[in-house]
């Protein structure tokens, strides 16, 4: 699908929610995204939910 070019980093990260389906992190810019893994090949992955297990990934040129 399109509209993944505003999230640098993505991590499929297993299981996280157990239901027995991999799942995904998108560290966008604006937050950082779960998606839960649906099992259907045809729409992978359900809506994304914004999440504040992790923060949004910094910039490269960003200073901590």
């Amino acid at each position: 699908g399109g509209g993944w070019n505003t999230c640098p980093e993505t991590v499929g990260i297993g299981d996280a929610n157990h239901d027995g389906r991999p799942d995904l992190f998108a560290y966008c810019s604006d937050a950082t995204y779960f998606y839960a893994g649906t099992g259907d090949w045809r729409a992978p992955f359900a809506d994304r939910d914004i999440t504040g297990l992790l923060p949004a990934y910094p910039p490269p040129t960003a200073v901590s």
